[in-house]
């Protein structure tokens, strides 16, 4: 601002149009105009006297607060000069607004002020360490908490106050801090007070070493002695409470020993007496003797029950799946004696299984029935009738009542619920023998299971009643949650024990990255292109469809979002985040970190939730009363024309079954008996119906392959999913696949182009220091107002694929989908049903109103991190427990993979001998397709036995997997043989139940491997086969120890993938110890070539 002023009148000759806005009046009203005029009354003699003073001096610079006469807050730094004009001498006059910058600078020192009473009032220490290890500032709590003035601390090194031990363990992880800027390590540890003692110390170390005001590592500390003082107080409580616990039920046997060791010589001095001395002690002695022996006969009973009574719920053994039936045998043998002598006669049912300790449920029905075959009239002899029954209960849920009904004596139904109390008779002992202690023990064991028990007289009937399915659903998510939280701390653990570099240097993390590219995607989603500003992407080990974690100074911080990996390509990667991109992430600098998969479980634990709250008119309640129950078979078979004429009998039978079902229908598919092919003419039929479709699996390779059958057939089929995990084959039906030929998604991306295009020259002006934030953030606003656009056209877009779309294919996780919206499908196909746990399962089931589902109970179950979750059933599936209740089930038999001799043991051993080699396959060979024929390895199936070679297995070092480096040797060995003898690389698979031993063979089998030579883990076979499958067995020891083979359902995936050429490699010695290996060694010796690793 600029003015001229006379000065001798102080007037205004001229004036700038920056001092005709400060001023307020247009400059033509100012000239002419007295400066005081303009001000407020208090600083007008002071303007007159410092204007004259310039005058009088030649310049002056001077200050004003409170200038403008309007009453507005300014201050004015005020410059005058004499200087000579056309009109004579001027005071030309500078003005520079101080205002803003004065009420900055108060609201800094206010705050300043704020922060120094935070500091000082602060129940934490804050502490700044240098890169040196010194303390370079504490606050003004130190001395409250440690006894030291904080200045007392400034210079001292950090490390000579903490606790030897803790300085130690600290260290250790300081060398990582020191290396990650931003990086946070939280800690307990103990430091030393003033007077020599420690406390315990909660602390939150952020490295700042690149701040310029910090240069250093800042840590927030809080005291926690108290804490963990009472936390090692109640440690000391929780052992001495498990020991007395411990000694407590030490003395329970103790004392029953002890008490039963005189009852039994009463006993047996009675029983002398008895012998001996009965006409000595005339009818009166015996019938004393006879009273003392039959007292001491119920105390020894008594003092048993007590113990059965305090032990049961200690025992803590899981549940298990039993046939209540099975249980029912075995008490009825232990009661022969008692049936036989009261003649008592049964009445059965159909009785349910139930989840239950097998102990526990034995002791009940022992209990229940001895009582009702020992309270009998004395005219009849007892009747019992055991009966199961399921009853739907008001919430739809499925509970099943088990009634035990006799024809005995009876009770006062005043008495009811007293009988289920300890020592409560209703009877006399001379009557009815017992301690009164039985029906106690069944109601604890009732109560152990969530269930309750009654007994109603009507007359003499016990009325029994235990829960099964009404809590199995929120049971179900108990187990569900577990494994959440078991997969977090996995994947918690493996990040604290590593630093970035770490993980970086391992491949599951980037570091430092920035954004190349955005794309709007179906389902409101946003693809980005990231990378790497320094690092290459050469040890980058993610696939495609990774669960990731982006973050900036932290994970799970203000700035960390949850990505999927989409593609990786040279030099960046491909990821897909849910909505826009973040703002932070428009800024580089940012990493990438593997995460894991929580998106998933949420879907589990919403169909759960689902389910539990379903009403009876939904189609979930249909479907849960037969998940839980027996599902109803089909009633009439309606006609049905094959739409594959090469369908086997079994195959149609499988569909016709699937398609008549009112709600449920079950198909077992074998190894390589068409369980695909028989999918793929259901929904081909239930097309033709007008149905609804919705075909799921559990993994995205098994719906990718029905997607490739149905685009085969002629059926419109849309995949939907991340494209990441969409296999090349099946993109072209895929969702993303079929936009991109869309004439609405031209628009869209003709938007997304120029919103990336504005991005580029946004980021180039920001980079060069020409934007504000301010600015940079409202031109990138114009940005996402175009992705919003394309965003809104993509989803438009695909309603209209989606609408005309004859099936839909999706992974079972995956149909929880927002781009479905709330769809219901008339059926609902779920492929590999065996390998779905539970959650997963229900999650398409959501969406159904009839279901079809298909797998092998014996292959690859289901994945389980969790092992309590696994003991207490998750590791089960619907499937599994749906044969095991007597559901109607179709099993496939004729396969069309292998050879005859190859199929015959996994016939034999695990399908009860019902598979049969369709002729096209029952007798082909690798010499069919021009191999070479071997005069050692002769015929489909060889078993070469590494006993005695001395080739031990051992642990790899750094991942705790199992190797065999010798028996490694040989099977490279023979496979380059084979491929000598004219088998295609690519017709070869190399399975090995171990990480390590592939990692092995994958280094030595280089060149194989790039001529297409497949090696993987027993998981990586799944529905999978190849012309000649090698399969190395690894464990070989002393101790016999086989590890991950016991498992039988893996072994019987990895010898079913061949379909020409058997070799398994193992020693007999060690697997021989187990019956499923003992039985192939005999099968091989029966059908195929046993060979020995010592003369081959």
């Amino acid at each position: 601002m600029a003015l001229l002023l006379d000065p001798k009148t102080s007037r205004i000759a001229d004036a700038n149009a920056p001092s005709a806005a400060f001023f307020g009046q247009p400059v033509e009203t100012l000239r002419g105009l007295p400066l005081t005029a303009l001000c407020q009354g208090n600083v007008r003699e002071r303007i007159e006297d410092d204007l004259s003073r310039a005058s009088e001096a030649g310049s002056a610079t001077f200050i004003l607060e409170h200038m403008l006469a309007c009453g507005m807050p300014s201050m004015v730094k005020f410059h005058a000069t004499m200087m000579n004009t056309d009109c004579g001498p001027h005071l030309f006059c500078t003005l520079e607004d101080l205002t803003q910058q004065t009420q900055d600078a108060a609201a800094l020192a206010s705050g300043k002020e704020l922060f120094r009473a935070l500091i000082e009032h602060s129940l934490d220490i804050l502490f700044v360490i240098d890169l040196s290890g010194e303390f370079a500032f504490a606050s003004p709590s130190v001395e409250r908490v440690l006894g030291y003035h904080y200045e007392e601390l400034l210079g001292v090194r950090a490390d000579t106050l903490l606790h030897p031990e803790d300085a130690r363990k600290l260290s250790e992880r300081w060398e990582s801090l020191l290396n990650e800027p931003s990086k946070v390590v939280e800690l307990k540890h103990r430091i030393r007070c003033k007077d020599g003692h420690y406390r315990v110390l909660a602390s939150r170390i952020r490295n700042h070493a690149t701040h310029p005001m910090l240069e250093g590592f800042v840590v927030n500390a809080r005291d926690i002695t108290a804490e963990e003082k009472m936390s090692e107080k109640l440690r000391a409580h929780a052992q001495k409470l498990e020991a007395n616990n411990r000694e407590l039920k030490e003395f329970a046997y103790v004392a029953s020993h002890d008490l039963q060791e005189p009852l039994r010589k009463i006993r047996a001095f009675g029983d002398r007496l008895d012998r001996q001395f009965s006409e000595a002690l005339g009818e009166r002695g015996l019938d004393y003797l006879g009273r003392m022996n039959l007292a001491a006969t119920r105390m020894s009973t008594l003092i048993e029950d007590l113990l059965e009574y305090s032990r049961l719920t200690t025992q803590g053994r899981p549940f298990r799946r039993l046939e209540l039936h099975e249980i029912l045998e075995g008490v009825l043998t232990d009661l022969e004696i008692s049936i036989r002598d009261q003649r008592a006669t049964f009445d059965i049912g159909d009785l349910h299984a139930l989840e239950a300790d097998p102990t526990m449920l034995r002791q009940l029905l022992q209990n229940l029935i001895s009582n009702a075959i020992k309270f009998c009239k004395p005219e009849e002899a007892p009747h019992v009738s055991v009966q199961t029954e399921e009853r739907e209960n008001p919430d739809g849920s499925i509970q099943i009542e088990l009634t035990i009904t006799d024809n005995g004596i009876g009770f006062d139904q005043k008495y009811a619920k007293n009988i289920f109390q300890p020592f409560q008779r209703l009877h006399g002992r001379n009557n009815y023998k017992g301690t009164g202690i039985g029906l106690a023990i069944c109601r604890k064991i009732v109560e152990h299971h969530g269930g309750s028990i009654h007994a109603f007289s009507a007359p003499g009937a016990h009325h029994v009643t235990t829960i099964e399915a009404s809590e199995a659903l929120e049971r179900l998510k108990q187990l569900w949650l577990l494994e959440q939280r078991a997969v977090q701390e996995q994947f918690t653990k493996a990040r604290q024990d590593r630093t970035l570099n770490d993980r970086v240097r391992a491949g599951i993390a980037l570091r430092d990255l920035e954004v190349q590219e955005i794309l709007a995607a179906p389902g409101d989603y946003t693809r980005a292109w990231l990378a790497p500003r320094k690092d290459n992407l050469e040890g980058f080990e993610l696939r495609s469809g990774s669960p990731l974690v982006v973050w900036r100074d932290e994970i799970g911080g203000e700035y960390s979002s949850i990505a999927t990996l989409w593609r990786v390509e040279r030099d960046r990667v491909g990821i897909y985040v849910e909505g826009d991109l973040p703002d932070w992430m428009e800024t580089p600098g940012f990493n990438l970190d593997e995460e894991a998969p929580d998106a998933t479980f949420q879907r589990g634990v919403k169909a759960i939730d689902q389910f539990i709250k379903a009403e009876q008119h939904l189609d979930e309640a249909t479907i849960r009363k037969a998940l839980f129950g027996v599902p109803e078979p089909a009633d009439r078979p309606s006609k049905l024309t094959p739409l594959d004429a090469l369908l086997n009998p079994a195959q149609l039978e499988a569909v016709q079954q699937a398609l008549d079902a009112p709600v449920l229908a079950l198909i077992h598919g074998p190894p390589g008996t068409g369980k695909t092919r028989t999918l793929i003419e259901v929904i081909r039929q239930a097309v033709d119906r007008k149905e609804t479709v919705l075909a799921t699996a559990a993994s995205n390779q098994a719906v990718d392959n029905l997607v490739e059958r149905l685009d085969a057939a002629g059926v419109e089929v849309v995949r939907i999913g991340h494209p990441a995990r969409v296999s090349e084959a099946a993109m072209a039906r895929s969702l993303d696949g079929l936009l991109e030929q869309n004439e609405l998604y031209g628009l869209a991306k003709k938007w997304m182009d120029e919103a990336n295009a504005a991005r580029r020259r946004i980021q180039i002006r920001a980079d060069r220091g020409q934007l504000s934030y301010r600015e940079r953030r409202e031109q990138l606003s114009e940005v996402w107002s175009l992705m919003k656009d394309a965003r809104q056209q993509i989803k438009r877009a695909q309603q209209t694929i989606l609408s005309r779309a004859d099936v839909i294919c999706a992974t079972a996780a995956g149909s929880a989908s927002s781009i479905l919206g709330k769809k219901r499908f008339d059926l609902v196909v779920l492929d590999e049903a065996t390998q779905a746990t539970d959650p997963i399962a229900l999650v398409p089931l959501t969406r159904a109103k009839r279901v079809v589902m298909a797998g092998d109970p014996c292959q690859l179950p289901p994945t389980v991190i969790s092992q309590q979750a696994e003991k207490q059933g998750l590791g089960e599936t619907f499937f599994e427990r749906l044969v095991a209740r007597g559901a109607s089930v179709t099993m496939l038999v004729e396969q069309h993979r292998m050879n005859e001799t190859i199929m015959r043991f996994p016939s034999d051993e695990t399908y009860n001998g019902e598979l049969i080699a369709h002729d096209s396959v029952a007798s082909h060979t690798l010499e069919d397709l021009g191999v070479e024929p071997d005069a050692v390895r002769v015929g489909p199936l060889v078993f070469i036995d590494t006993a005695g070679k001395g080739w031990e297995d051992e642990r790899e070092e750094e991942t705790e997997s199992t190797r065999n480096p010798g028996q490694a040797e040989l099977t490279v060995s023979e496979i380059k043989g084979l491929i000598a003898r004219g088998v295609s690389p690519t017709d070869i698979g190399v399975i090995t139940p171990y990480k390590a031993q592939v990692r092995l063979l994958e280094q030595a089998l280089k060149e194989e491997r790039d001529a297409g030579l497949e090696i993987a883990s027993i998981d990586g076979f799944q529905g999978r086969e190849k012309e000649a499958i090698v399969v190395d067995l690894v464990r070989s020891n002393a101790m016999m120890e086989i590890g991950f083979l016991q498992d039988t359902r893996r072994m019987n995936v990895a010898l079913t993938r061949a379909r020409r050429f058997l070799l398994v490699i193992g020693d007999s010695a060690t697997i021989s110890a187990h019956p499923y290996y003992a039985d192939f060694l005999d099968a091989v010796q029966e059908h195929g070539v046993w060979l020995s690793a010592w003369t081959i």
